[in-house]
């Protein structure tokens, strides 16, 4: 399976920003979403029709402990999920 687009969500921006760096060193031909809260989440997962990746914080605005995963899986449950 080859992963092209990644959502990264997290509310801490210097998080974000360190995976963001780390993954394009890593390939830099992968592209990179992100979302501060679960509402982004879902309208990403929304209005994205190909996600191949989600780097999920259990702790962020609007999700609490697994209710994340819980969510994005239930709406989305082709995209694999990394907490």
């Amino acid at each position: 399976m080859s992963i092209s687009k990644i959502l990264i969500a997290d509310d801490h921006p210097m998080i974000r920003n360190a995976l963001r760096n780390t993954l394009t060193e890593v390939d830099g031909r992968l592209q990179i979403m992100e979302a501060d809260s679960l509402g982004q989440v879902a309208e990403l997962l929304e209005q994205e029709t190909k996600i191949d990746l989600i780097l999920l914080d259990l702790s962020m605005p609007g999700s609490h402990g697994l209710s994340g995963v819980i969510f994005a899986s239930g709406f989305r449950p082709e995209i694999p999920i990394v907490i």
